[in-house]
């Protein structure tokens, strides 16, 4: 039932319960009592005025029914009013009392029935007003709370004196709509003030930015214009801009200005001080929105777009182009490419712009405006950490929902005014994010703010780099067709080896091989990758290969065989290469000071232990005159012990020796090859060693006790060691107090004597060398990453020069699109002629663009046919740039070589899922051989259940048990019935399925060596049998068409799919499609069925890994009965070698 029917409803609910109270208590009036519940009923729920002209006639709506109920007519004022209506126009009557309610008021007002229908028919116009409604609902709720019915007489009396109090001192004067509404102003405006007076939290600012619409203010402005409000409407008008101003955001409260300005007319004609300074302020809360609102629209408008800040360090430079309107540029190619990145920017960039901007709107007000972005308060930059051989910074947070590595996070100190982008590197033990963009060096004033966090859920990477690389594009390849869209005519040429190609597939190789631009269209199975593999080799070598992911580079390399392939990626031979070993030799020794600098400053952070003196001297914080007031002794680190931990005077007699107390692996580390590198601080005490130290005395006194129980005289010794403990508790407590203790240190780095000062003094100089430690740590924390940058760009050279050198013997070279656009420049002088694309439907133009070398003259794009999916979800409907080349050329009616007939799937297995997917597929003659699978009735079944899965993590990260231990119960029943594990491959959604399912068949000698997979990572893969797991998750994550198409391609004679359908159906119309197909074929249900391979009539149900005890050796619980080598019949269970 629809909101408006639900309103509806409610109302009519109401009034009949209403008029039982009232009409229980009088006789005669039945047909009064059938009228109200049925005619008046649908009146009272159809009728909605719109603007302000909707509370009041509600409002008389109810006052006469009241009055009508407890009289009969109304009294006083009102009474009279009613009669000046009885020969009155209609104007007349919606100005005094506003649509009467009942046949009773009908008769007083000496108006027949058809002139009550002609004006009831007349108030049907319009939709109801929004914040009207809330009004009334929420002022319903206060006579609820207030004890009072909200429709009793008392109530209805207090507002109609209000109402007619106000019309009188006002003059009548009423606010004219457009659907013959006329309403005092003076009610809305009272009503309004009284509900949001003072303090308004979130839900009440919520309401009061639906009752703030522009139509709102506007017919308030218009009433103040036309009538002379009187003071009490002024002061009430004052108090809901007030609430307003204090409650809603800039971008709302500027709607106010006009409406604001009309009124303070009327206060400057007003002798009332108070409600002139109370105007007064109201002026300057509205300047200062104003200004605000300024501030928050000030963009910078560039007239090139290679000028525009990718990632910008103040708010100020993000881009908002005038009017939605790119800036003019000299060239097609120019426009073209501005087009490209103005698309994407928007996309990207303009989502993190604009949740940037509503946070800003709405700081300091108690509203919260929707956003797709999160913000976190409070984070704090704890420490550098080497990961993945990146410095990196360690946050505060320590839990940040469900945001994932690589998602692009903003912070800022001063409100989102100065921004610093970062890449977030870890967030599982803990939240780490790579600086990024233009304030990539990590100094030490990063560590000295508190900071908001936006994250803004779109990954960094391929958006970032593709807007750089298009700002660095100086021509467009293909530029005839691409820019000018000039069809190219074909060319004739010598086909190859398309024996083995059916005739779609012929017929798409011609197309690709005549034309300059191609389009092969076919769904999964349908052999692209074997048109490709023709193409490359039909083509003059190199040919360049882009793919979207690595797997499906992965697949389509395997298949060029048997040209030579290389791979951009591959680093194999790189360590061959000298100059690289010394590069990378040096590199690592950075890597190593930056891992001992973490470890260091970690430590030092932690505040568990006393830094040795001999670490603070090698630091450069301990002066020449400090440092020999501890040389009284060889052993410095005694004697600066007992001046600063033990408190002593200087020492006359030698001191015992102290050893610096060894490091303890338990500091944060990372898991990679630096893992075992040591800080290089020496530590004269540590917390956790004093604390050993008073845990063996405790087992010292156990023990002592023990002998003493046995009769020994051990009392004194008992004694001694309890006194012990007393004291290294003591030094224990006093210790850690010292160390989270902040201690003033001023002058005290120029004291002369250190051993004249004070214990508070003292600790306070020790504070003051490990502040200075950690400053000089970090100016050489600034050190490294400079020359790990140097090392970095040196090491990208030789990479790029080694890769170019193995790119030029191979004939085929392959690279996902994020590495084509980071490596642009070495395709340029590799200069491919030939470049086929594959997964081309979801590779944006703006990415495709910057992956093609400018030599690129053949062009062969392959992907799937039917509803082309974007990149990135949110970029869906922003821009037909934004799209896949594919999608666009499509749209422009560009002919596509479309691939009909399928090689993979056989036709039982085909028949449920592809009449779903792609219905006008046809299967090759090659698929025809029925097969099948052994040990289960069906080839084709999808398990549904009702089971639940579970949130691993902060990632959105889910598990499903229940779905995880019956695929590898049914994995290794297929295995009992004689098939290989390489026949067999499990796929999921989720990484935690993934790694349960590896776990599960890792522990099984028989499954060892079965794939397990995620979806995206089998694309392009094929196995005999799929299992899939689909994994029972929220609704929030939708399954896009071909994603469910990738899932249920895969298998050539059988799949198996466990999840529960009915949800799966909420998430997309595919699912739905494909419920409806397996419902037809009977192939989905609760259970599924196995069957005996040696009692081919008994079935065994199962739906749950519990089932799979029924068939413990693969068959049934009958006896084998083979006859065996000795003659004697098979006692065992039925099991796959009877078969045989």
């Amino acid at each position: 039932m629809s909101t408006t029917k639900q309103h509806q409803a409610c109302r009519r609910s109401y009034l009949e319960v209403r008029t039982d109270q009232v009409m229980s208590t009088r006789s005669g009036k039945t047909q009064n009592k059938v009228w109200r519940r049925s005619s008046e009923g649908r009146i009272y729920g159809e009728f909605t005025h719109p603007g302000i002209g909707e509370l009041q006639p509600r409002v008389w709506k109810r006052e006469l029914k009241s009055n009508n109920h407890n009289g009969g007519s109304p009294s006083g004022s009102a009474a009279s009013e009613l009669g000046e209506g009885q020969s009155g126009s209609r104007d007349q009557i919606y100005k005094k009392v506003a649509f009467p309610r009942s046949r009773v008021l009908q008769h007083e007002m000496g108006r027949s029935g058809s002139e009550y229908s002609t004006v009831r028919e007349g108030a049907h116009t319009g939709p109801g007003s929004s914040q009207l409604r809330l009004v009334r609902s929420v002022s319903e709720n206060r006579a609820h709370k207030g004890g009072a019915s909200p429709c009793s007489g008392a109530s209805h009396d207090r507002l109609r004196q209000s109402g007619l109090e106000d019309s009188k001192v006002v003059g009548g004067g009423k606010v004219p709509n457009t659907y013959m509404g006329w309403v005092n102003a003076a009610v809305v405006v009272k009503l309004l003030a009284q509900l949001f007076e003072g303090y308004v939290d979130t839900k009440k600012a919520s309401d009061l930015l639906q009752v703030c619409k522009p139509e709102f203010l506007q017919e308030l402005k218009e009433f103040i214009h036309t009538a002379s409000p009187d003071t009490a409407f002024l002061s009430n008008f004052a108090t809901f801009c007030f609430s307003a101003f204090i409650s809603l955001p800039s971008s709302v409260c500027v709607q106010f200005e006009h409406t604001l300005m009309a009124s303070l007319s009327a206060v400057e004609k007003s002798e009332n001080v108070l409600l002139k300074d109370r105007f007064a302020r109201l002026r300057e809360k509205l300047t200062e929105h104003v200004c605000r609102k300024q501030e928050l629209d000030v963009r910078m408008t560039f007239q090139n777009f290679r000028f525009v800040p990718v990632l910008p360090v103040r708010a100020d430079e993000f881009f908002l182009s005038p009017d939605g309107t790119v800036a003019v540029e000299s060239s097609a190619e120019q426009r073209y490419l501005s087009e490209l990145f103005f698309s994407q920017y928007e996309a990207f960039i303009g989502r993190i712009r604009d949740g940037i901007r509503n946070f800003r709107d709405t700081e300091g007000t108690s509203l919260r405006l929707p956003s797709v972005m999160h913000f976190y308060r409070g984070v704090k930059f704890l420490r550098p950490v080497v990961l993945n051989d990146r410095l990196c910074l360690v946050t505060s947070l320590t839990s940040v929902g469900c945001h994932s590595t690589g998602t692009l996070v903003c912070f800022s100190c001063d409100g989102f005014r100065s921004l610093l982008f970062g890449i977030v590197e870890c967030a599982d033990s803990c939240f780490a994010v790579r600086p990024c963009g233009e304030m990539q060096q990590i100094t030490k004033q990063l560590f000295e703010h508190e900071y908001v966090m936006a994250v803004s859920g779109l990954c960094a990477q391929p958006s970032v780099s593709v807007l750089l690389a298009l700002q660095q594009l100086k021509a467009v390849p293909l530029r005839k067709f691409l820019v000018e869209g000039v069809q190219i005519p074909g060319r004739k040429q010598c086909i190859q080896g398309q024996s083995d190609l059916d005739p779609w597939q012929r017929e798409a190789l011609g197309h690709a091989l005549a034309q300059d631009v191609c389009l092969v269209l076919g769904p999964p199975g349908s052999g692209k990758t074997r048109v490709a593999c023709t193409v490359a080799r039909n083509s003059r070598f190199p040919v360049l290969v882009l793919c979207e992911s690595r797997s499906g580079l992965d697949i389509i390399l395997r298949h060029m065989a048997p040209l030579s392939v290389a791979c951009l990626s591959d680093r194999t031979n790189h360590q061959r290469n000298q100059q690289r070993r010394e590069i990378w030799a040096r590199r690592r020794d950075v890597l190593v000071d930056l891992r001992k600098l973490e470890l260091d400053l970690a430590l030092l952070a932690r505040k568990d232990g006393v830094v040795a003196l001999s670490s603070l001297r090698e630091g450069g914080v301990v002066c020449d005159a400090h440092y020999s007031s501890f040389l009284r002794q060889p052993d410095t680190n005694s004697v600066f012990y007992s001046w600063l931990v033990e408190e002593a005077s200087p020492p006359n007699a030698p001191l015992p020796y102290r050893g610096l107390v060894p490091f303890c692996d338990d500091t944060p580390h990372t898991k990679d090859t630096l893992s075992t590198i040591h800080p290089s601080l020496k530590w004269a005490e540590r917390l956790e060693n004093v604390e050993k130290k008073r845990s063996e005395m405790n087992t010292n006194i156990s023990s002592l006790q023990e002998r003493w129980g046995r009769g020994e005289d051990v009392i004194q010794e008992i004694n001694g060691q309890k006194a012990l403990y007393r004291l290294q508790a003591f030094k224990l407590k006093r210790l850690r107090t010292r160390l989270a203790e902040t201690l003033p240190s001023d002058g005290l780095r120029n004291c002369s004597d250190v051993w004249k000062l004070r214990p508070v003094g003292r600790w306070g100089l020790y504070i003051a060398w490990v502040v200075a430690l950690r400053a000089r740590l970090l100016e050489r924390l600034t050190h490294l990453q400079d020359k790990l940058a140097v090392e970095d760009r040196n090491l990208e050279i030789v990479d790029q020069c080694i890769d170019l050198e193995n790119a030029q013997q191979v004939a085929v070279v392959g690279a996902t699109a994020e590495e084509a656009t980071r490596l642009s420049s070495l395709l340029d002088k590799l200069a491919p002629k030939t470049v086929i694309v594959d997964e081309a439907t979801n590779i944006t133009e703006a990415q495709l663009v910057t992956c093609l070398p400018q030599s690129c003259q053949n062009l062969v794009l392959l992907g799937e046919p039917g509803p082309f999916q974007d990149t990135v979800s949110c970029q869906k409907g922003q821009s037909a740039h934004l799209r896949s080349l594919v999608h666009r050329l499509v749209e422009k009616g560009m002919a596509a070589s479309e691939l009909k007939s399928q090689h993979r799937m056989q036709p039982q297995v085909a028949e449920p899922i592809m009449s779903a997917l792609y219905p006008v597929l046809e299967s090759c003659n090659s698929t025809t051989n029925v097969c099948t699978v052994k040990g289960v009735s069906q080839n084709v079944f999808f398990i549904t259940h009702e089971h639940l899965a579970e949130k691993v993590g902060n990632a959105s990260d889910y598990q499903n048990l229940h779905e995880a231990t019956f695929m590898l119960a049914f994995c290794c029943h297929l295995l009992l019935q004689g098939y290989s594990a390489q026949d067999i491959a499990i796929i999921t959604t989720y990484p935690s399925q993934q790694h349960y399912l590896q776990e599960g068949c890792e522990r099984s000698l028989q499954m060892r060596d079965v794939r397990v997979c995620l979806v995206e990572e089998f694309h392009g893969q094929e196995c005999k049998i799929v299992l899939l797991s689909t994994v029972h998750e929220d609704v929030s994550r939708p399954h896009t068409a071909e994603y469910i198409s990738m899932m249920l391609t895969r298998a050539q004679e059988g799949l198996y799919v466990i999840g529960n359908l009915q949800q799966l159906t909420k998430s997309s119309t595919v699912w739905s499609a494909v419920q409806k197909s397996l419902e037809k074929h009977g192939v989905v249900g609760t259970e599924v069925l196995l069957r005996c391979q040696v009692h081919q009539d008994k079935l065994i149900a199962v739906s749950s890994v519990a089932d799979f005890s029924q068939n413990r050796e693969g068959g049934c619980i009958l006896p084998c009965n083979r006859t065996l080598k000795s003659g004697d019949s098979c006692k065992k269970q039925s099991h796959e070698w009877s078969a045989e």
